[in-house]
C-alpha cells in the first residue's frame, strides 16, 4: 500500500501538484483506515466519521490553489 501512495505522489508531483497538497492527500489516505477502525463497531459513529471525513476532504479541495484543483 505504501508503494502505491508513494507512486501516486510521484505522479501528482510530475503533473505539477504542490508538495503541500500531495502531503495533505497522503495524510487523508493514511488517516481514514486508522480512524475508521476506532468507530467500526458503531453504525452511528461510522456515519458521523464518514461525514466528518467527507467535509475534511471537501475543505482540502477548496483550499487548493486553482492549478492543483484542476489537476486533482
Amino acid at each position: 500500500m505504501e508503494y502505491a501512495i508513494h507512486h501516486t505522489g510521484t505522479e501528482l508531483k510530475a503533473l505539477g501538484v504542490s508538495a503541500d497538497i500531495i502531503n495533505e492527500l497522503s495524510n487523508l489516505h493514511n488517516e481514514f483506515p486508522r480512524e475508521f477502525k476506532k468507530v467500526s463497531g458503531d453504525k452511528e459513529a461510522i456515519d458521523r466519521y464518514i461525514e466528518e471525513f467527507r467535509i475534511k476532504t471537501v475543505n482540502l479541495i477548496y483550499t487548493m490553489n486553482p492549478k492543483d484543483r484542476k489537476i486533482y
